[in-house]
């Protein structure tokens, strides 16, 4: 690993150790870890078990057929998808398994706590808690509460949805909504104040100063990813001769592919910040009786293409 790679996989365990993820370890265990890009652009550290996989026992646990999913929805107008946050993370490892996790890294020797990504049985694993957990609910429920209902009738779900939400982990905050507004997380309809929950209360000051840190690091991440497929507006001077995109085309039963999609040339006139400027036409164009005089946002604008002078060598160029 460079040491930019050496600095990124460092960052990464050390999130793991402080969540209880990962500790330390002394397995005879040892497979090699690696990073490897993600498609959002940074770097996700991956362990290599395949010479544990070759050795692993596998688990013959069904899993969902693609075609029997999409089957399951037919005649439903309304789709979400529940996003488990490390979802092999949410699963604890037993004792006697956690050393054949080990890992190893520049920086040292780890082993997991709670199920990595990269085992054989992984998926069969997490697939059956999944169907434990949720039973004939992940069928049925809210096919029942939502699609075959009465539209008028959408109020008396409501509780129960803001129940699920308040009481779920949020991907962005990392805590439970109503964990950072009471202290405490609550877990059915009737939970209130008790003696139990109390003591499972929580440094709210704390809590909401790290929440407040997780949506500063997840907006800035998003504001990067989104910058990335931005790029800086054109600038046009006062002079500048430009052409402006027709909005809209009447076809009138005819096929428009052949038409052009800008008009002009208009000839900018003033700058009003933030990307517009007003426009008007050339003296001497005859386009129409009365003189065209507007304003436009420069993602509908485009150079107009103008003749050289005679003494250069271009012909033609770019405004």
């Amino acid at each position: 690993m460079s040491e930019s790679e050496k600095k990124i996989t460092r960052e990464i365990t050390d999130d793991l150790l402080k969540n209880g993820i990962i500790r330390h370890s002394n397995s005879p265990y040892a497979s090699p870890a690696l990073l490897v890009d993600k498609g959002s652009g940074g770097k996700r550290l991956c362990v290599d078990y395949r010479q544990l996989n070759k050795i692993t026992v596998k688990e013959k646990y069904p899993m969902p057929i693609i075609e029997d999913l999409i089957d399951r929805l037919q005649g439903c107008k309304y789709f979400t998808s529940l996003d488990l946050k490390s979802g092999y993370h949410q699963i604890k490892i037993k004792p006697e398994a956690i050393p054949k996790t080990a890992f190893i890294t520049p920086d040292g020797h780890f082993e997991y706590l709670r199920m990595p990504f990269g085992l054989s049985n992984g998926p069969s694993v997490f697939q059956r808690l999944m169907n434990t957990v949720l039973g004939s609910l992940r069928f049925e429920a809210l096919r029942s509460m939502g699609a075959n209902s009465d539209n008028n009738k959408w109020d008396q779900y409501i509780t129960n949805i803001q129940q699920g939400i308040n009481s779920t982990i949020n991907k962005t905050t990392s805590a439970v909504p109503s964990e950072v507004f009471f202290g405490y997380r609550i877990r059915m309809n009737n939970d209130g104040v008790t003696d139990d929950n109390i003591e499972d209360t929580v440094d709210l000051t704390a809590l909401r100063k790290k929440v407040d840190e997780n949506i500063q690091k997840v907006a800035e991440k998003q504001k990067a990813t989104f910058d990335a497929k931005r790029k800086e507006a054109p600038v046009y001077k006062v002079g500048d001769l430009v052409v402006i995109k027709i909005p809209s085309m009447s076809n009138d039963g005819q096929s428009t592919k052949l038409l052009p999609r800008y008009k002009g040339p208009f000839q900018v006139t003033e700058i009003l910040g933030h990307d517009r400027y007003r426009v008007a036409d050339m003296r001497g164009a005859e386009r129409s009786t009365k003189r065209y005089n507007g304003v436009s946002c420069v993602e509908n604008m485009k150079p107009w293409i103008k003749i050289a002078d005679a003494d250069t060598p271009d012909v033609i160029e770019n405004s």
